[in-house]
């Protein structure tokens, strides 16, 4: 596996993480911070399923090169 793929594991692994962690204290937050907690852990899954995509992609085009 490419060093890019690895990276872009440990990133996706990094951003839901974080958003886990930012899931579960939503509700100690007051209501006027709800909103923007909850679309920072939207934006951190985001974040981590499109790493996880890059991650694929790297792993693959490593692959394809590789049976080159």
């Amino acid at each position: 596996m490419s060093a890019w793929a690895c990276l872009c594991i440990l990133l996706s692994l990094a951003f839901g993480v974080a958003s886990v962690a930012n899931y579960f204290c939503i509700d100690r937050q007051e209501v006027d911070r709800r909103v923007d907690a909850q679309a920072l852990t939207v934006v951190l899954a985001t974040g981590s399923l499109a790493a996880f995509i890059l991650a694929i992609f790297f792993a693959l085009a490593g692959a394809a090169q590789g049976l080159a």
